[in-house]
């Protein structure tokens, strides 16, 4: 017999196990708050799935689901998402979401299990670039090219500061431009995960000691840093020389310093920094995956 069952609190290490490392913690917060919420399935007093979701801002997002690999295709992820939905709507929630990508190993099973369950179509929102430090390290070193980009100077007027080191006035002028006219809006946010900010080549971007644009990047496993936001002011107009050189001296210190491996997020719609990427990640790239979002609306 199965017994489906929301986790309060202090969830065994078997059931840590089944959602992605980044998300482990959040199972440590469930009890604290309300903003996270685990579902698990027991076969026989035996954890053998698990649901984890968040609650914020009238949404519910889905950050995984995991069955057994025996257990599968008996409609226990189905059962899972339907319970799921049922507590977001008790919640007040006016949306469901959900990310995954090409890359995982049941990419087309996810895609199966949201179309069962009536939700939209997966509509493609980033590519993720993967590549590895070795590999970094060979093309800063050896590529002629990258040489004569490492030797190029930013612009009269701008310099770029490490993020962490922005004094507290600078942050604090950064943060009162939000949703403001000409401001940043949420999606260009440089304060998202500061748990995981990376200090080794997340910059602030100056012009005459102004905060004009960002280049953020977390890390996200200890082998794995990810470059997540580069972000210019509408004031500032185009930066595409200034990100450029923040590209390439962010790259250098991850190759001399950094973690073994590194991805690169762009969304679909940066056609400019994804022409900035085809000129200078042609010989850098392990592999690419697509990131998809989907939504479900309970109103």
């Amino acid at each position: 017999m199965l017994v489906y069952r929301e986790i309060k609190s202090n969830p065994p290490p078997e059931i840590s196990k089944m959602t992605f490392p980044p998300y482990r913690g959040f199972l440590r917060k469930l009890g604290a708050t309300r903003e996270f919420y685990a579902l698990t399935v027991l076969k026989d007093k035996i954890p053998i799935g698990l649901l984890l979701a968040s609650f914020a801002n009238g949404e519910a997002e889905l950050l995984s689901v995991y069955v057994k690999p025996s257990f599968r295709n008996d409609g226990i992820a189905s059962a899972l998402l339907n319970i799921f939905e049922k507590e977001a709507a008790g919640n007040n929630c006016r949306k469901l979401k959900a990310s995954f990508t090409s890359s995982m190993p049941g990419f087309a099973a996810t895609k199966r299990l949201f179309e069962k369950c009536g939700w939209g179509k997966p509509e493609k929102r980033m590519k993720l670039i993967h590549f590895s430090r070795e590999s970094l390290y060979r093309e800063m070193v050896e590529n002629p090219r990258y040489a004569k980009y490492k030797k190029a100077l930013l612009p009269k007027g701008f310099e770029l500061v490490k993020w962490h080191e922005l004094p507290s006035e600078k942050i604090a002028e950064v943060k009162s431009r939000h949703n403001r006219p000409g401001g940043w809006k949420d999606e260009d946010s440089p304060f998202r995960e500061p748990d995981k900010l990376e200090k080794l080549n997340s910059f602030a971007i100056l012009r005459d000691s102004d905060v004009v644009g960002w280049f953020i990047t977390h890390r996200i496993n200890p082998d794995t840093i990810r470059y997540t936001q580069i972000y210019n002011a509408p004031v500032a107009k185009s930066l595409r020389g200034v990100i450029l050189q923040t590209f390439i001296h962010a790259f250098c210190l991850h190759a001399m310093r950094g973690p073994e491996k590194g991805c690169v997020i762009i969304y679909e719609w940066n056609t400019p920094l994804m022409k900035v990427f085809e000129k200078l990640m042609e010989k850098l790239t392990d592999s690419c995956s697509e990131s998809y979002g989907i939504e479900k609306d309970l109103i």
